[in-house]
């Protein structure tokens, strides 16, 4: 998601730090939705022992006035509970030992602005069981999750680091943390924060920062005038770091450290970045940007340029 108007940071920065966070509950539980089908007819993830999928009135929805249905579907497919909501699934990420999955979520005030608010993240069991939900009054488009599901991470407007009790351990929003990804089952947190003013710059920049299970920085790179443009501009593999940072829409760098926050390459890309991810086998670095995606291989070479041809006037 695009990064954020520093105003409404610094909303959500003073909200946070004076009440923290509070409780959040679906609109109806458990029971079968209205738009849940009683089996998917796409195939499951066979890494998955269970997949949350969202349908129902967007539209509706982003007019203040719709409802949405989380369908909670087994490994066979079939439909196991539904919760009715007025939240917009963001983003679902799955613990590897197939017990948890944590979810994204935030809704749409009402009107023609249709402004995201009221972001919430939910862990679910694999009975399909809601365990706890939390939120803020900033929306949440990106979470993470830890093997066991013992530890759960937000990103975009604030970084959340929560138990799997639903309490927050820590919580950092004095700028505006972007992206995050947690490093070694959650032992540690790598963040892209953005929104951040540098003396002598005119434009903002960002830093890519390492924290700890308490929330304290182990490191930080200061990066003027560059701005992680998205929840999905950062991708860690074998204990490297590969970070997206966009300039203008017409110019971006791809940046390549290791877990001690060393810079080992940066690649210039000719677009914002919107997203970064390695591939499937980890040995090349796949960049989303403006007009299509850039290859790179782990030295920084590109291996395969699928951007569409495009003006910078």
């Amino acid at each position: 998601m695009n990064r954020k108007v520093l105003a409404g940071i610094i909303v959500a920065a003073v909200f946070l730090s004076a009440i923290g966070v509070y409780f959040a509950a679906f609109t109806s539980i458990g029971r079968a939705g209205n738009y849940c089908p009683s089996v998917r007819s796409s195939p499951q993830s066979i890494n998955n022992s269970f997949t949350i999928f969202a349908v129902g009135n967007r539209s509706g929805v982003y007019s203040g006035s719709g409802a949405i249905s989380w369908c909670i579907y087994g490994r066979s497919g079939n439909l196991e509970k539904s919760y009715q909501t007025n939240r917009i699934l963001a983003g679902v990420a799955y613990s590897a030992n197939g017990e948890y999955a944590a979810a994204a979520g935030y809704k749409v005030a009402p009107g023609p602005a249709g402004a995201e608010v009221n972001g919430s993240v939910y862990l679910f069991n694999k009975n399909g069981q809601m365990e706890w939900s939390i939120s803020s009054p900033e929306p949440i488009f990106a979470v993470d999750i830890n093997g066991n599901g013992s530890v759960i991470m937000t990103s975009d407007s604030v970084l959340l680091y929560i138990n799997n009790q639903g309490k927050v351990l820590w919580n950092y929003s004095k700028y505006g943390p972007t992206v995050g990804a947690l490093v070694d089952n959650g032992s540690s947190v790598i963040a892209g924060i953005s929104m951040i003013p540098f003396a002598n710059h005119s434009s903002f920049g960002s830093s890519l920062t390492m924290f700890d299970a308490k929330g304290n920085v182990v490191w930080n790179v200061s990066l003027p005038d560059q701005l992680f443009d998205s929840t999905s501009s950062l991708a860690l593999s074998d204990g490297y770091i590969a970070a997206g940072l966009s300039n203008t829409g017409y110019n971006g760098t791809l940046n390549y450290y290791n877990m001690q926050g060393k810079l080992i390459w940066s690649k210039n890309v000719d677009s914002a970045i919107l997203g970064v991810n390695f591939t499937s086998n980890q040995s090349a670095i796949l960049v989303e940007t403006n007009w299509g995606h850039d290859t790179f291989d782990l030295s920084g070479n590109v291996i395969q340029n699928q951007t569409a041809p495009h003006s910078t006037d």
